[in-house]
């Protein structure tokens, strides 16, 4: 998932991370790119996006 198939769908980020129990903010920095998912939390988070 990307942040044009969020907008595609109408799905915002804020309710998908609460949907799946994730900190917002850590599904946003994600997104962008700022953090390197290689392990714990954020590499879930990228996987469930299927960014891994």
């Amino acid at each position: 998932m990307t942040w044009e198939y969020f907008r595609q769908n109408g799905i915002s980020v804020v309710s998908w991370a609460k949907e799946h129990g994730y900190s917002p903010w850590l599904v946003y920095s994600i997104l962008k790119g700022d953090r390197k998912c290689v392990r714990g939390k954020s590499a879930q988070i990228a996987k469930e996006l299927g960014l891994k």
